[in-house]
């Protein structure tokens, strides 16, 4: 996969134009993956899912956890 506006600069940088029916569009594409400016779709294990949907639960817990904190002091 290659980000959209990736691929915009990079023709902007290219050539200094970008319409939107560029006909140039895939090797503008072949270009940046040469360069591997490219993004990996990457599809974690349920496992890891779990573990990063639980990270996610702490850290806005600790988040809401120190915002009644400092309405405590303030009272």
């Amino acid at each position: 996969m290659v980000s959209g506006v990736t691929v915009k600069r990079n023709q902007e940088s290219l050539d200094g134009r970008w319409t939107s029916m560029n006909v140039k569009d895939s090797a503008n594409v072949a270009d940046l993956i040469s360069q591997g400016k490219c993004l990996y779709y990457e599809h974690p294990s349920a496992e890891l899912r779990g573990l990063r949907g639980l990270l996610s639960l702490k850290r806005a817990t600790q988040e809401k956890e120190q915002g009644c904190r400092v309405r405590i002091r303030i009272i």
